[in-house]
């Protein structure tokens, strides 16, 4: 019987429409629109990332104060919060979100 190929669960996984990423010589992921799957290379399924949302309240002094201190603060609802993805350790896509 011949040895599958090396990477063929994700060929497998990007033919059902997975995104696909790279490693780096330095160990950093990249996306790639159309990998070459060489066993070279380290490929891998682009995780999701982890989303953290912390609350925003601004005082009436023009302060903001962002995450537990703005809930600890609260005598009302927070009109905002702070949403950012992280993945693989390095945080992206910062956006504040009205509640």
């Amino acid at each position: 019987m011949k040895t599958p190929h090396k990477h063929a669960d994700l060929i497998k996984a990007y033919a059902d429409g997975a995104e696909i990423q790279i490693q780096d010589g330095e160990g950093v992921w990249t996306d790639v629109p159309m990998p070459v799957f060489n066993p070279m290379f380290k490929y891998r399924i682009k995780p999701e990332p982890t989303r953290y949302s912390y609350p925003v309240l601004k005082m009436p002094s023009g302060r903001v104060i962002i995450g537990v201190s703005a809930l600890q603060t609260l005598e009302t609802k927070t009109s905002y919060k702070l949403e950012f993805d992280v993945l693989d350790d390095v945080p992206s896509n910062p956006r504040f979100v009205k509640v």
